[in-house]
């Protein structure tokens, strides 16, 4: 087996170094910025407007309710059907809430959701 020259092994040590960087450089998890893609590579929803303010994020009491039916209805794409059942709760949530804020605002009241 023939032995490296110095030249040859910092010339592969540099290499290395170099593909480590550019390797760091290119993963999606190594940046500090939040990435603007999903992992699938379609792109996320910006949560800044044109001027570079925060966008208002609305707030409900029945978020559970509605989490539980975006992923039924991932998982099952092809039969809707199958998720009607959440699909309902989270209605008949959103429905008694909007109820509860029209009985306090008919009151005068401030609105707290949760």
């Amino acid at each position: 087996m023939a032995t490296m020259t110095k030249e040859a092994e910092k010339a592969q040590e540099e290499a290395r170094a170099s593909n480590t960087k550019i390797v760091r450089e290119l993963s999606p998890f190594s940046s500090s910025q939040p990435s603007t893609t999903h992992e699938d590579g379609s792109r996320k929803p910006s949560t800044t407007d044109r001027r570079g303010m925060e966008t208002s994020k609305f707030h409900t009491s029945c978020s559970r309710e509605h989490a539980a039916s975006l992923k039924c209805i991932t998982e099952n794409y092809e039969q809707k059907s199958m998720c009607q059942p959440f699909f309902n709760r989270y209605k008949k949530c959103k429905r008694e809430e909007h109820e509860k804020i029209l009985e306090q605002n008919a009151q005068g009241g401030k609105r707290s959701l949760f």
